[in-house]
């Protein structure tokens, strides 16, 4: 992990950095880990991250979890659908992962 890149992240952002580590460690560290954790673990990812007592949604955990999976197919796929539907889901999970990351969001860290 890499502390200058969360110099200023919070307890929630730091939390889904390490879910998102300890599922590479999990499914054996290959190329394919991202799409894996995109298909089959964003939605446990934001349980597990709930379950740690943060005072955050699930959409918000949701989105969280997304972090680090944007190039994978997964994601292709959802920006396909904002673009076929006018919405911005991945808009809001970037700008989520920004605010929380930068400590805009959720708890600063002690």
């Amino acid at each position: 992990m890499n502390n200058n890149a969360l110099q200023n992240a919070t307890q929630e952002y730091i939390a889904a950095t390490i879910l998102h580590e300890i599922l590479h460690v999990y499914l054996q560290g290959t190329d394919a880990d991202h799409e894996t954790m995109a298909r089959n673990y964003v939605i446990p990812m934001a349980n597990a991250i709930r379950a740690l007592g943060f005072n955050i949604t699930q959409e918000k955990a949701v989105q969280l979890a997304w972090g680090g999976l944007q190039s994978t197919k997964a994601w292709a796929e959802l920006v396909a659908i904002d673009r076929a539907n006018g919405t911005d889901k991945t808009g809001d999970i970037l700008r989520t992962n920004g605010q929380y990351k930068a400590g805009l969001l959720g708890l600063d860290c002690p």
